[in-house]
């Protein structure tokens, strides 16, 4: 496979190409010409497929190259294609059909909640949960409603991955943002929100007033609520700088909702900014454009690209998806081409915020419980066990947060 270099200075291979041009849920014709100029190209579907599935754009490729140029793909891949999709299709299914059922449940009980990401996402951006892949569902409540809806679930057949004493789910209320619980009996599986992102991530949105934004949207012919546009967005870009844009799937989540939704991203980005946070939502910005070609206006553009910092991420978010293409799940490439995530987060940070999260960083949090489980009486020890983790852990990465 031969590398060469595309229109926005990554190298990529052509089966990259490819999966680049087909990350999209409407393809104009220009695109469309691309893709059928590169599958006359001698095309190894193989890494093609693996790339795919390991980015999480299968069903997004099936059905564009099915709309496109199907005779062009060979008949073996198109058959593991459709099965693939169809794989995807009946787990969204049930999935979705599982959500209105824990939305109906929680309702029912006078519980607020909100889901996000999952199949309100693949409605709002794809316009058709069967196109994008996700394989649990994420449930956002107020943090005052934790325990009511952590026994609603549990009545519901679902059980918490961890089994945490009072003194550790009070401890964790504080520094996580999630639980995550399984139901064995349906296979399905939910994270149970109280906020977006832990407390040691200083960038997460504020959504203080994100349940009064919040609008409607129709899921398999049900009402569903779910965040705002912009809220929605935020949440994307945040998430996707938390786990290093590691999936090319997450960038066309945001690409979508810039090309689907009106929202003002001039305003959004000085609102964000007024509390430091804006460079989660530029790095987002930046990467759609770059990768999908998201149409931004010249002046939000240039903003993130002149931000030394947001470009530093941008190229080396585009370095992982061409070495991930050319590792395909190698675990060499942690070893020779990632950068640490904290120092990927940590670098949207300002001096400030590095400052102000490093005392939460000691907060005691469920990998802590899971490398020494401690009875309740000796709960404090966690305080101690932290820092030695940390320290042995990252202590490069703490040491850059220091020298900042």
């Amino acid at each position: 496979m031969i590398m060469d270099r595309d229109t926005k200075g990554i190298y990529v291979e052509d089966e990259v190409k490819i999966l680049l041009s087909c990350s999209g849920a409407h393809i104009e014709t220009k695109r469309a010409e691309k893709i059928n100029d590169l599958l006359h190209k001698d095309i190894n579907w193989d890494v093609l497929l693996d790339i795919a599935q390991q980015e999480k754009m299968l069903p997004l490729l099936y059905r564009n190259l099915v709309l496109i140029s199907p005779k062009k793909v060979p008949a073996a891949v198109m058959t593991r294609l459709r099965n693939a999709y169809l794989l995807n299709s009946s787990r969204n299914l049930l999935l979705t059909r599982e959500l209105l059922f824990l939305i109906e449940n929680f309702d029912a009980k006078g519980i607020p909640i909100m889901p996000f990401k999952g199949p309100v996402l693949a409605e709002q951006v794809y316009g058709d949960i069967a196109l994008r892949s996700f394989i649990d569902l994420d449930l956002l409540i107020p943090e005052s409603e934790y325990a009511r809806a952590e026994e609603l679930l549990q009545s519901l057949g679902y059980l918490n991955d961890l089994k945490l004493t009072p003194a550790q789910n009070a401890a964790f209320l504080k520094s996580e943002h999630h639980h995550h619980f399984s139901n064995s009996k349906t296979g399905t599986s939910v994270e149970l929100h109280w906020r977006i992102s832990t407390s040691l991530f200083s960038l997460q949105p504020d959504l203080s007033g994100a349940w009064n934004r919040a609008g409607i949207t129709t899921v398999l012919d049900k009402k569903v609520p779910c965040f705002s546009p912009e809220d929605t967005l935020l949440i994307l870009c945040e998430h996707g700088a938390r786990h290093q844009w590691s999936q090319l799937s997450w960038v066309y989540d945001v690409a979508g909702m810039v090309e689907t939704k009106k929202i003002n991203l001039s305003t959004l980005i000085e609102q964000v900014k007024r509390n430091g946070k804006e460079r989660p939502l530029l790095l987002g910005l930046l990467l759609a454009s770059d990768l999908l070609d998201t149409d931004l206006s010249p002046e939000i553009y240039w903003m993130a690209k002149g931000d030394k910092t947001v470009r530093a991420n941008a190229e080396q978010v585009k370095k992982d998806l061409a070495a991930r293409a050319s590792f395909r799940g190698s675990t060499e490439l942690d070893a020779s081409e990632r950068m640490n995530e904290l120092d990927f987060y940590s670098n949207l940070m300002s001096k400030h915020q590095l400052l102000r999260t490093l005392p939460r960083a000691f907060t005691p949090r469920t990998k802590d419980v899971n490398i020494a489980s401690l009875p309740e009486a000796l709960f404090p020890l966690y305080y101690i066990v932290r820092p030695l983790r940390l320290l042995k852990t990252h202590r490069k990465s703490i040491r850059k947060w220091l020298l900042k």
